[in-house]
């Protein structure tokens, strides 16, 4: 009898125990429900700050596309794209890094290839927002369509480490790497762009740049031996998307490789072409610092008209490296003739440049190593600079290095002191006196 009862007590008294333990956690659950729910928000808030792009996954904080990716991340958040290649078209309108991950395992491949050219305001990737946006450590594969637009909007893009690849099969030409364009007054204030450590083999223009933007493109490859685009493209209202003229451009370009640009078969194109318009009000700098501007292709009719043109802004040339830029075949382009750096052009209404040539190499380019165009009226300062001899210019100049050529209307530039050995990978600031 004694055992019998000491087994029905621990029965009972298991059983209040479970059932205390059972009404405290109801209990703590009907004086908590909000805090509950609000911890689990909460949760999910800190989990959208980071989306997981996998398509073979699926779970929190995972998306099957970079779209999907894109809808789910909290702004300011980052979305990761797993390896393999995604073909979509995505729309950016809030601040977000996208960037490649596990890239020992492959590349993150965003990828549009249309028929026919696709109009100038589509793109692969297009920002709208004027928020930050970072593009890293991805490949976007474009075939007659652009890459990324930055149109009308002033937007804040960073695109660092990333691939573009793609061709340009019909017309019109539709296949620029980068575009950003837009008037400050027309589209709520200025945009901003960094470019660096990035790759481009385009069908376009690998850079294009308008209007009222403030843009830094640095240690970038620009290889265009296929599709023989322009590399960088800087005017006061933009290219194939316009807009109406902006107050000021800003743009540095330092330390990029441009290879092969602007040897299109149609025409001469110039490598780097900094535009103006004709009665534009548009001000600003552009200085061309520490570039390396080079050609492998160099038979008829693949043969650009420039490495440089610039005309309308302030600014500098500096620290370059041209050797063999332009060759003998080296025809007229729309608006300058043949010359490894042409000032100026022919363009009528187009102000002239107040720029600085200085310390560059400028050697072995065929017609001209600087050409001074008609428009160009008010001399400019092109001294020390290596002609490749020693006796420094040819053409208007004293010796029998590349020629300065002064086209009939246009201002003789001062070219000396000119430099006696190779200068464009020194820190020099002056030279001496030759």
């Amino acid at each position: 009898m004694i055992a019998l009862w000491r087994w029905e007590m621990q029965i009972r008294i298991g059983h209040g125990l479970m059932l205390l333990a059972a009404v405290t956690a109801l209990g703590a659950c009907e004086r908590s429900g909000t805090e509950q729910s609000g911890d689990a928000l909460l949760d999910a808030d800190e989990l959208r700050s980071t989306v997981v792009v996998n398509p073979a996954s699926r779970g929190q904080g995972t998306a099957r596309s970079i779209s999907e990716g894109l809808a789910m991340v909290a702004p300011g958040g980052r979305v990761l794209v797993k390896p393999g290649t995604y073909n979509e078209q995505v729309v950016i309108q809030k601040s977000v890094t996208l960037l490649g991950s596990d890239l020992e395992a492959g590349a993150a491949i965003i990828r549009q290839s249309k028929p026919a050219s696709a109009p100038a305001t589509e793109a692969v990737v297009q920002v709208k927002t004027t928020d930050p946006v970072v593009l890293q450590d991805l490949t976007i594969h474009h075939d007659n369509i652009r890459a990324v637009n930055v149109l009308s909007v002033a937007g804040d893009l960073t695109v660092d480490r990333v691939v573009f690849e793609g061709r340009s099969t019909s017309l019109p030409v539709v296949g620029n790497g980068v575009s950003v364009v837009t008037n400050a007054d027309d589209f709520g204030g200025r945009a901003r762009v960094t470019i660096r450590q990035s790759h481009f083999s385009v069908g376009g223009i690998a850079i294009s740049l308008g209007g009222d933007v403030d843009a830094h493109i640095e240690e970038n490859e620009v290889r265009h031996s296929e599709s023989r685009g322009t590399c960088v493209l800087v005017n006061p209202q933009g290219q194939g998307a316009t807009v109406r003229a902006g107050e000021a451009t800003n743009v540095n370009i330092v330390d990029n490789l441009f290879e092969d640009c602007g040897t299109n078969e149609a025409r001469g194109f110039n490598a780097v072409a900094v535009n103006g318009a004709p009665g534009a009000p548009t001000m600003g700098t552009v200085n061309i610092i520490g570039n390396t501007l080079r050609n492998t292709v160099i038979t008829p009719p693949s043969c650009n008209t420039s490495a440089i043109s610039y005309e309308f802004y302030s600014g500098v040339i500096e620290h370059n490296s041209l050797y063999g830029a332009v060759a003998a075949c080296a025809a007229p382009g729309g608006r300058n003739l043949p010359g490894a750096i042409a000032i100026g052009g022919q363009v009528a209404g187009v102000r002239p440049a107040n720029v600085a040539v200085r310390f560059n190499d400028i050697v072995g380019n065929a017609q001209a190593g600087l050409r001074i165009g008609a428009r160009q009226t008010t001399p400019i300062d092109a001294t020390c600079n290596w002609w490749g001899h020693p006796s420094g210019p040819s053409g208007t100049g004293p010796g029998s290095g590349d020629a300065v050529v002064v086209e009939a209307g246009a201002s003789v530039p001062i070219t000396t002191p000119h430099a006696l050995e190779p200068i464009a990978a020194t820190s020099a600031s002056s030279c001496a006196a030759s």
